[in-house]
């Protein structure tokens, strides 16, 4: 299968998931020491990150197209309804984790910490999470 630089929708959608609920769960993750997070500060620098971080990927795998064309300036704009489907959002997360995947590297990246930070997220939000026992299993 091919690999192919997201659109700044998919990267919208990304960010928008991660900025729900910010004033009881801010989605934060950490890069090496240093903890970072996600608010409507630092959304247009998250969010060219992770365009950033695709690129490389891609350019990685078809070196001979390196830098073919330019990496998208992601701005990222307030919609008027955010909220997606969880599992939407864990899908684009997949989506977006197997396009940026092929350089070394991508496994310690901002990006990867930042996808783990969401899916975490996300896992939360999924319909009768908060409602089930902790340890459900032998519990």
């Amino acid at each position: 299968m091919s690999a192919f630089l997201v659109g700044n929708e998919h990267i919208q959608c990304l960010v928008d998931a991660g900025l729900r609920d910010m004033s009881v769960h801010p989605l934060s993750w950490y890069v090496g020491n240093q903890r970072r997070e996600l608010n409507e500060i630092t959304a247009d620098r998250v969010g060219q990150m992770l365009n950033k971080e695709n690129r490389r990927s891609i350019n990685h795998r078809y070196p001979k197209d390196a830098n073919q064309d330019p990496i998208p300036m992601f701005k990222w704009r307030l919609l008027v309804d955010p909220r997606r489907d969880p599992v939407f959002v864990l899908k684009a997360i997949d989506c977006y984790e197997y396009q940026s995947c092929e350089h070394e590297g991508g496994e310690t990246s901002e990006a990867k910490a930042f996808c783990a930070a969401l899916r975490s997220k996300m896992i939360g939000e999924l319909p009768g999470y908060d409602k089930m026992k902790a340890w459900p299993v032998g519990s």
